[in-house]
């Protein structure tokens, strides 16, 4: 056996790396931050049964420019976490949200990233492992395309097998070329192996032993297209396709109009569809579409601003309706919320606001009350209130302190207190001084 677990070999090839990395350049910056986060709260296993946990995250975001070239960079994002006080599952945890080199503005025309990193790229979005390539052609077009593995679920520092039923690529196209028209034009082919089956299952016996899941998988076409008209309208639409169900996965039509500086009203129309990956177990269920209509209002008065929403939801054979409306006034503000409908019924009010106790201490105080219950058999409702109360100090311009103190009470939880204490330091170096 191994003396040392996985996850520390991969903290030390990290920190090699990175001091690799400024050691082997010679004009470079380093821009970082280190935040460190502790949360301790107990948690209800059963109705007889309780437990105590105290997590500690420390969380890494580093970024090295001008390695060697000055369009060339390295950026990662970490975050470790182990619960002191219970076990848990997968315990102690290493996360790597991305870890890429980004070579930018290749012949005026192309930038580059390798490595892990989140894609936005029309219906195409997720974490891969892999490459992401963009290329302007002058300013008529420009295209984004990548390819790669979706990073793995669990166990985030390991990388999944490149075979053909475990690639994701896809494209997307974009001009706003067209006298204030926006256009886009994007592909997605998505494809992961599910987690195996190692012992007979209590439903399905030996039956996924013998007959393993296929590649979950997806293909997704979308067209996303929008415009400003003069200073007060803009109006956008959006429609993804769903190639392997054959149905519309998901449109939206909305529009905006400014009636002048201080007051907007907005109307949004969508239409979506659950959506399951092709080949899950899931898949054989029925689905219906559900649609909703939404006004927005939102006005601005001297220093206070004022907003109302409402939204109907139609579901196959019932209905939602959601109403809310708020307003704030300088570092303090309140909301109410009422639903109804499919789903339970729930009126709910939440109040925030800071103030600086001295220059570099904020305190923060929030409650939030809510009376809700799932479906009118449920007679009375239940109850919740939560209450926050915080101190934030900031010493210095590269360093934050934050502790917090907040209060549960609802019919599972009675009077119950947690604790959240959060630092984070800045750093940041130009070695070429």
């Amino acid at each position: 056996m191994n003396k040392y677990p996985k996850w520390l070999m991969v903290v030390g090839l990290n920190f090699f790396l990175f001091y690799g990395l400024v050691i082997l350049s010679n004009a470079q910056t380093i821009n970082a931050r280190f935040t460190t986060l502790a949360y301790n709260w107990q948690q209800r296993e059963s109705e007889t049964e309780t437990a105590n946990h105290f997590r500690a995250f420390q969380l890494a975001q580093i970024s090295i420019a001008h390695l060697g070239l000055a369009n060339l960079s390295f950026h990662t994002n970490l975050q470790f976490s182990h619960d002191f006080a219970s076990r848990a599952v997968n315990d102690p945890r290493l996360w790597i949200y991305n870890c890429y080199f980004d070579l930018r503005n290749i012949g005026k025309v192309a930038d580059v990233r390798v490595g892990r990193q989140r894609i936005y790229a029309g219906v195409g979005y997720g974490t891969v492992d892999g490459v992401q390539l963009k290329y302007r052609v002058k300013d008529y077009f420009r295209i984004k395309f990548y390819l790669g593995t979706l990073a793995p679920l669990r166990k985030s520092y390991q990388i999944e097998d490149i075979k053909t039923d475990n690639i994701s690529w896809g494209f997307h196209l974009t001009t706003a070329k067209f006298k204030n028209w926006y256009f886009g034009l994007s592909f997605a082919n998505q494809s992961r192996m599910p987690i195996k089956y190692t012992s007979p299952g209590r439903i399905t016996g030996t039956f996924r032993l013998d007959h393993p899941l296929q590649a979950l998988e997806r293909q997704l076409v979308g067209l996303d297209v929008s415009r400003k008209i003069g200073t007060r309208v803009s109006f956008n639409g959006r429609l993804d396709y769903n190639l392997l169900a054959k149905n519309i996965k998901r449109a939206e039509l909305g529009g905006r109009y400014f009636v002048n500086s201080d007051f907007e009203v907005g109307l949004d129309y969508i239409y979506r569809m659950p959506f399951i990956n092709y080949n899950s177990i899931f898949f054989v269920f029925e689905m219906n579409p559900n649609q909703e209509l939404a006004v927005h209002t939102n006005y601005r008065w001297n220093q206070m601003r004022f907003f109302l929403n409402f939204s109907y939801v139609f579901f196959e054979g019932d209905d939602n309706q959601r109403v809310g409306f708020g307003a704030s006034w300088k570092r303090f503000y309140v909301g109410y919320m009422h639903r109804s409908g499919y789903g339970g019924d729930s009126d709910g009010i939440n109040a925030h606001f800071n103030y600086f106790l001295r220059k570099k201490l904020l305190i923060t105080l929030g409650s939030n009350l809510a009376f809700y219950k799932f479906s009118p058999r449920d007679g009375s409702r239940d109850q919740v209130l939560a209450n926050v109360v915080g101190l934030n100090y900031k010493p210095i311009r590269t360093l934050s302190l934050q502790a917090e103190l907040q209060y549960l009470n609802n019919v599972r939880f009675s009077n119950d207190i947690r604790f959240l204490f959060r630092g984070s330091y800045a750093f940041f170096h130009n070695f070429r001084h």
